[in-house]
């Protein structure tokens, strides 16, 4: 499903990654470990297309898609989950969702199916995303991500 091929990426005249490699198979997972400031951020980050790698390729289900911007990437089937908790601040949990359910042909029922996985988020839907915990902050990260319906989710 995703292929990173020699990928090689940095930030302005600092390379991070030198030639990284990784390969998750259809119905598969992989999990990047390493310590702080080792790249794996930088690794998600160039795979959804926030950052584009001065060499190497990253395919999806075979189709390169290493200059693909971010939003291309997304209606082939990725999501991603930065860390930190990403959302909306001064929007309510609802209005997270909603934000990225609208437009989309099944929008309502994902919204539902998110909320069906992190049910303290029903409860939680009027409250504004900035003053939930960090906890409630992740979930909520998470269901806005399977609300896009991923074929691959990157979680950070």
């Amino acid at each position: 499903m995703l292929q990173i091929d020699d990928v090689r990426v940095g930030y302005h005249r600092s390379s991070v990654l030198h030639g990284v490699s990784v390969e998750v198979p259809r119905d598969g997972v992989a999990a990047v470990l390493g310590h702080n400031g080792a790249g794996k951020s930088t690794l998600l980050r160039a795979a959804v297309g926030l950052l584009t790698p001065t060499s190497g390729t990253i395919r999806l289900d075979g189709e390169d898609i290493t200059r693909r911007k971010p939003h291309e990437r997304v209606a082939r089937g990725m999501a991603y989950v930065p860390q930190g908790q990403q959302s909306f601040p001064h929007l309510t949990t609802a209005e997270n969702l909603q934000l990225v359910a609208d437009g989309r042909r099944r929008g309502k029922e994902s919204v539902a199916e998110a909320l069906d996985l992190f049910p303290a988020l029903r409860a939680l839907s009027n409250r504004r995303a900035g003053l939930l915990s960090g906890g409630q902050r992740q979930q909520l990260a998470i269901a806005r991500a399977l609300v896009t319906e991923p074929r691959l989710l990157l979680l950070d």
